[in-house]
């Protein structure tokens, strides 16, 4: 995710940039930077000016999503194993207050998970598995900040 920092220094000369993510520190006076992980980063600006005096400040901020993608397509008999389930695999996404929902044609619940570890694997409620084709499903779920979100859309069951 790419962040962008305004800095209100007054009379600096010179700028360091700690992201506060381990990664290579930056000079520049207004820098962009993009972070690579979810969670809590406390960024720090030392600035000097021309007479050698010396300013630290930091803010602590969090990198989140907006919104996950969850996969749009899968198949039992897939190459790779997480391809084999309808399953999200995201970053941020709290235990509590999970909840998948795989809905047929006729707005049935044909499968439902509250375990990110448990996904659908293309059977419905009595074992057999579902026709070929494209289902709904709902996701809800909370972020690592504890906000709550509600995503829907279609995944496409191939054989």
């Amino acid at each position: 995710m790419k962040i962008s920092i305004a800095n209100y220094s007054k009379d600096a000369s010179s700028y360091e940039w700690d992201f506060g993510d381990n990664s290579a520190s930056s000079n520049a006076e207004n820098p962009d930077h993009f972070y690579t992980k979810m969670g809590f980063h406390n960024v720090v600006l030392t600035a000097n000016n021309d007479f050698g005096c010396e300013d630290t400040t930091s803010h602590h901020v969090a990198v989140a999503f907006d919104k996950i993608f969850p996969p749009n397509a899968f198949s039992p008999n897939a190459f790779n194993e997480e391809d084999r389930e309808f399953r999200i695999h995201a970053e941020g996404i709290s235990d509590k207050g999970y909840q998948l929902l795989v809905f047929d044609r006729w707005g049935e619940v044909i499968f439902e998970s509250k375990n990110r570890e448990k996904g659908w694997k293309g059977k419905m409620k009595n074992g057999n598995f579902a026709p070929a084709g494209v289902y709904a499903g709902v996701i809800s779920y909370n972020d690592f900040m504890g906000d709550k979100h509600k995503q829907q859309g279609a995944v496409t069951f191939v054989f």
